[in-house]
């Protein structure tokens, strides 16, 4: 049986400064989304690292007075004979989460890429090395960073926990934010400032439905005779897809055994293609047959190849 070594830990701080925070002081609803959203970061960081890698958690240390200074800890668990990135209480490879999110001091982090980006998608990329590239912005200026970093600074879920993470300096009186690599580490990183939110705002996609309908002939591979709005499997001739029938009509003539189902059946209808992006971004397609116009048992005869009745 495996044996469990004991956690691995690496602290850091994340600190939000400015005159509203003197007292030490933050509202919930703006802190607990952003270390949400952080903790998101990590877990996504650590998991595009390497699929094998055990799993990394945000925990939560003592604060200090004067600003919000939150003491983070990442830690990991891993058995002996586990994956080698996490080896022993060896900190390195939790380290390599916090060089992905903030500047490793070689190369920009996923912050300050986002801030330099400002928005924008990047107008070029050069690969520097096996793990490094050079980042063009839209303004001409440039940036090395980790071709990791360059993946996840275009990733719409991650760049919305960034700005989860950033959205605290949208309140008056809080005006900056760093994460700080080492607790008590002696340089203060540059931090991210009231004026770079905009930086971070993430556009909304374009979700909006596109469809279109059409006459067409379609191959019945298998139909659904359930008594719930059917969804049967067809072709075109090129691709099987699944499509509802809400043709009420036609439903009720094939529950009643009207119309009956055998080997090659086709049909001549009206196809309704229905194209829409999920919240993750992904495209999907949805079909609806609105009504059927014929039904041909064993197959389409040679005079109805026509899709369109002669107007006459």
């Amino acid at each position: 049986m495996p044996t469990i070594q004991p956690p691995t830990h690496l602290g850091f701080q994340i600190i939000y400064d400015g005159p509203s925070l003197r007292e030490g002081l933050m509202d919930t609803r703006d802190l607990a989304p952003a270390l949400l959203a952080l903790s998101n970061l990590v877990e996504q960081i650590n998991h595009r690292l390497s699929h094998d890698n055990p799993p990394v958690h945000l925990h939560f240390r003592a604060a200090k007075r004067g600003s919000l200074t939150i003491n983070l800890d990442l830690q990991t668990i891993v058995a002996q004979e586990a994956t080698p990135l996490f080896a022993g209480n060896d900190t390195q490879s939790l380290g390599r989460i916090l060089d992905v999110l903030w500047d490793s001091g070689h190369t920009v982090g996923l912050f300050q890429l986002l801030k330099f980006l400002r928005g924008q998608a990047p107008q070029d990329v050069e690969r520097t090395s096996l793990s490094t590239v050079t980042v063009y912005n839209a303004f001409g200026g440039k940036a090395l960073t980790s071709a990791l970093t360059l993946q996840l600074a275009t990733d719409t879920r991650v760049k919305q926990d960034v700005a989860r993470v950033v959205h605290p300096l949208e309140r008056e009186g809080i005006t900056s934010f760093v994460l700080r690599r080492q607790v008590g580490e002696a340089i203060t990183p540059v931090p991210i400032t009231q004026e770079d939110v905009p930086a971070f705002a993430v556009q909304a996609p374009d979700n909006s439905p596109t469809e279109d309908t059409s006459t067409t002939l379609l191959q019945i591979v298998r139909p659904d005779l359930s008594d719930a709005t059917p969804r049967w499997e067809v072709t075109d001739g090129t691709s099987k897809f699944n499509a509802r029938v809400t043709d009420e009509v036609f439903a009720e003539r094939v529950r009643t055994r009207e119309v009956t189902f055998g080997h090659n059946d086709a049909i001549r209808a009206e196809l309704t293609r229905r194209q829409y992006r999920t919240e993750r971004g992904a495209l999907r397609t949805e079909y609806e047959i609105s009504r059927v116009l014929n039904h041909y048992p064993g197959g389409v005869p040679t005079a109805q190849l026509p899709l369109f009745e002669e107007v006459g």
